[in-house]
Parts: C-alpha cells; structure tokens; sequence
C-alpha cells in the first residue's frame, strides 16, 4: 500500500499509547509506575536503511490523561554530549531526540538535547493553508518575522510531492512540560557513560491546530500519526557523520515525511492491564525483536578487572607486569580459562587524543616456556568483516593489531573476527645492513624483494625499514570467538574476542639482548591496537584505538609502545 502522496506504507510500526495510572512528575527519569509498565518501542531502526538497528539503543513510550499527551525515550550513549542552552537554536545540529506530531494539513516538530535544550517549529502546507482556515489564527500570520518558506527535507534533496510548506520558528506549543536525566557527565570523552533518558508532555490543549476534529483529550480507538528519531553525531577516526535512527524508518535522510510517522492508537485502558492488544485490535508494539522495558545495554564482559597503569600522556610508555599461566590456556578465543580471569586487564582503549574509544575495548597478557599469551575482549555492535582468507585485505576489515618491537625491527599481525590474519615484517635499512641477526634467508632481499617504507629520501636510512610482506611467524596460534555475525546489517552484534599465542622461538629474530629462553625480568616493547570499521550514512572509514595512546595515529612507532615486563607470580 502507498500514501495519498505515493509514500510507501509497508513496515509502519504501530503502537497502543494506554492511560496512566497515576500521576506523572515530568523530571527525565521515568520512573513512575506508569512508565514501568509502559511497553516500549522496538530498538531504533536507521532513517535511510530499513530494518538496520541503530548503533546504540534508543526506545520510546507514549501515555496519556485527560491534561497530557506522555513521550519517553531511553537513549543509550556512552559519551554524552550537547552545547546548545538557547531555546530554538538548531537543536538537530547536535544530538537529540525529535518527536513529530502530525495534522492532516500541518504537523509540529520537537527536538531536544542532553542539556534539556529545546526547538520548536510548527508547518502548513501551503496548498491548504487558505482551506484550512490557518489564516485566521494569528499566531500564523504570513507576515510574521519568524516565517520560513521550506521543502523540509531539502538538505538531501528530497522533496515532498505535497510540495512546501510555511514554517513558523517561534511558535510555542502552549503548556509544554518537558525534562532530561543524564546517567553519565555531558561533554567528558575521558568516561564512559549510559546515556540519558527524556520525558516530554505535551497539553491536549495545545493540539488543537492538529486535532482536525478529533476529540481532545484523545478517545478510545482515536489514531494519531507520530514520528520518534534520535540523530546522534560519530566522531572518530578524523570523520564525523550524524545516522539517524527512528521508531519507523522513512527510507530517506528526512524527517519531514508524514506518510512514514509511526501509527498510534490510543486505548482507554490502564496502562499494564492488558500489554499484548488494544481494544482496535493493533499490537502495541510491532518488531521482531522482543519488546523489552528493561535497558539493553549488549556490552561483552563490562565489568573491567584491575587495570594496568597509564600515564595519561601520548608518547609516554607504560609497563605492564605479564604473570605467567596457570598453565590451563585453551586458544579458542573462549577467553574463559582462570588465566585469563586473573590477568590484569588494561585499561579502556582510547584515540590518539586519550578519549575513551566509541566500544569499549580491553586486553591482558600472560605467558609461560612457550609463548606469549595475548587476549582481547572487543565489544561491538556491528562487526565488520569479509576476508575470510590471510590476506593483506585483512586489515581493510575490523581487526586488533599486535606490534613487537626489537632492536632493528618489529613485527606486525592482524586478526579480524573472522580469524584470518595478515602477517609483516619490518627491518628498519641501517640494521639488516649492519647486524647478523638478519642475514638469513628469510630476510634475503633478492628473494623476497619487500617493499622500502618510510625516509623523505632514498638516503635518509634511519627512516626507511624493508617491509617483509611474506614472512610468517612458524607456530602462530590463533582463536576468535564472535558474538554476532559479521556483515549482517539487520541484527545488533554483542562483539568478540580474540586469543593469540605467539611461540617465543618465532620471537627470536627480535630476541636480541634478551636471554635465549624467556625469564622473568625480560622487558618486551608491544603495541596493541583495534582498527574498527565504522559504516553510517553511506560513509565507511577506520577508527583506531589503543591500549597505549599514540602520539600520531600511526602504531608502527615503537617508542610510543607499552614496555612488557615478564614477572613469575601466576596469573
């Protein structure tokens, strides 16, 4: 089925808004017993991509009485951020919630943001503005100064075949009561926050221009068409993208499409006497997810055991004290042994700049006669990987890096959730001409001919390394375990972790200066990194974070890598 302007009705999410059942203080935190028994919205789906979940989680609720139209929302963020104080300033150029609430000639718009913030706009279309008899009222006088002229969406290039429509920016929905409770600290990238919940009441009264004969306060078996999105801005990587989410998906980057508002029914009923129908007959909440009142937080493993000591500074090294195995390490990738549950666990990986990483990402490591124990805990709502073979693509994908340095040299490795690997080799020119450790074979120039990497100049050696992209480490063990599946866009992934052993025997080209078997006291210079794919809004580019912040977003800089200290207690 299509809308009277050619819209596509498929996939309308509907929805029984019931009455309360006591009174409501509107104070952002929602927690009445009205709003416990509230059946909340399915998660958001992406504005532009049909049935996508957005990043992080954000639902609604809609209640009633005979003063108040009721609007919930519990928004996940895990940096929460807003800068705008003036009532009606841009409030959609930062992130926030919207409501929409739709007349058959004219619709209202609400946007608030974290700091309790709010905009306003209220639009006729002007081919019924004359009909519909809003010439009449002054608050929408053509000649007023606050008067648009506008297409809406006309920021995509999408235009309503309704065609424009008259926007008035100062006008107040009279009575309007709303609130905002942040679980976390607004504008500190250094923590990690929840997010933040707002609740919003709008007057019965104050919708006359959208009742279009409908009975105010609502009735029962009364349909109301509303619209609920939240646009939230990803700032990683050194690229910035605002995704839309929304209760129903418009298949555009458009808000201002009423064909595609959500369909609520309002009930007479008591809000949790009957959860699963209305007396129309619609379920309250369609979705094929499990409608859910309790906060989906999907994070792998949040509870973060002792960390490692950072400094706080890029370009500082930190030591991290490796213990050695109980010797009951299975690499799967499970990540469940008693090692790893008492290894120390580093800190939350963060950007070159020291802020917390978008998921949260944690590591440990441990060791024994034969190897180097490495684990990672990932977190990620939407894995993204397609290489399935060892191939240097590999790292076009979501992967954690490892790099260990040695005098002259290191070693590069890359894993993705799918398990294959990328493997390099870096010898730095001046030594593999001057030292005997790299006149060997598998270091023969002629034969594997590497690529020259690094230096201004042909000259300039200090700079530039040989890149070995054939060298593999013998006796590499791998094992990744995933909690979603990568690549699918229609489901919310929980994450992965990942298990490396690397065998000191295939460490020994960067042994030097270390004892030929591995002893406590020995000191190892390892980065650890995450490069994460993030695809929104048609954009896809990687983010990198790291145990250790880097002062360039660059890892293969080894003295901006964590020093490793072998010591003997178990783990």
């Amino acid at each position: 089925m299509t809308s009277d302007w050619g819209y596509s009705e498929e996939g309308l999410k509907h929805y029984t808004a019931c009455r309360t059942i006591g009174p409501i203080v509107v104070d952002g935190r929602l927690d009445e017993a009205s709003w416990q028994h509230a059946v909340r919205s399915p998660r958001f789906e992406d504005l532009e991509e049909p049935g996508r979940p957005g990043l992080f989680d954000t639902r609604a609720a809609v209640l009633w009485d005979d003063d108040y139209l009721y609007v919930g929302f519990w928004v996940e963020d895990p940096d929460v951020r807003a800068t705008y104080t003036e009532r009606d300033s841009m409030i959609c150029e930062e992130n926030d919630v919207e409501v929409f609430i739709a007349g058959e000639d004219s619709y209202y718009e609400f946007e608030l943001n974290p700091l309790g913030t709010i905009m306003e706009r209220f639009y006729v279309w002007q081919n019924a503005y004359v009909e519909a008899g809003f010439g009449a009222f002054p608050e929408f006088d053509l000649q007023g100064t606050d008067l648009v002229d506008t297409l809406g969406g006309i920021k995509t290039g999408h235009a309503h075949p309704r065609g424009r429509r008259w926007a008035f920016r100062q006008w107040d929905l009279p009575g309007m009561k709303w609130a905002v409770h942040v679980d976390g600290t607004i504008n500190d990238p250094s923590d990690r926050d929840r997010g933040w919940t707002a609740e919003i009441a709008f007057p019965w009264k104050g919708l006359k221009h959208l009742a279009d004969g409908r009975s105010l306060p609502a009735r029962e078996g009364d349909i109301w068409r509303m619209d609920f999105s939240r646009f939230q801005w990803i700032d990683e990587g050194g690229f910035r993208t605002c995704p839309g989410w929304a209760w129903n998906s418009h298949g555009i980057y458009d808000s201002h499409i009423p064909d595609r508002f959500s369909v609520i029914h309002f009930s007479e009923k008591a809000v949790g006497v009957d959860e699963s129908r209305s007396t129309s007959g619609e379920p309250q909440a369609t979705s094929d997810e499990p409608v859910s009142r309790a906060e989906q937080v999907g994070v792998i493993d949040s509870a973060h055991p002792a960390a490692a000591t950072r400094t706080g500074r890029a370009g500082q090294a930190a030591r991290y004290r490796c213990r050695r195995t109980r010797g009951d390490l299975v690499v799967d990738g499970d990540l469940g042994e008693e090692s790893w549950a008492r290894a120390e666990r580093s800190p939350l990986f963060s950007d070159h700049t020291g802020a917390r990483a978008l998921f949260d990402t944690t590591a440990a490591m441990t060791w024994d006669d034969e190897g180097l124990y490495i684990g990672c805990w990932l977190e990620d709502r939407d894995i993204q990987a397609t290489q399935e073979e060892s191939t240097h693509e590999v790292r076009e994908d979501s992967h954690v890096g490892v790099l260990i340095t040695g005098p002259g040299a290191y070693y590069d490795l890359a894993v993705n959730p799918l398990g294959a690997t990328s493997e390099m080799c870096y010898i730095w020119k001046e030594a593999h001409r001057d030292d005997d450790r790299f006149h060997a074979p598998e270091f023969d120039l002629a034969v594997h001919q590497p690529e020259v990497l690094g230096g201004h100049t042909r000259t300039d050696i200090r700079a530039m390394r040989w890149a070995f992209s054939d060298w593999r480490m013998p006796g590499l063990r791998t094992g990744v375990k995933v909690d979603g599946e990568p690549g699918t866009r229609d489901r919310v992934d929980r994450g992965w972790t990942v298990e490396l052993a690397l065998p000191w025997a295939g460490l020994k080209w960067l042994a030097a200066g270390q004892n030929a078997a591995p002893a406590p006291g020995d000191v190892w210079r390892i980065g650890l990194l995450r490069r994460q794919v993030i695809d929104q809004r048609g954009q896809r580019w990687q983010a990198t974070w790291t145990w250790q912040p880097l002062v360039l977003v660059d890892g293969r800089m080894p003295e901006t890598h964590l020093e490793l200290e072998l010591v003997s207690s178990g783990a």
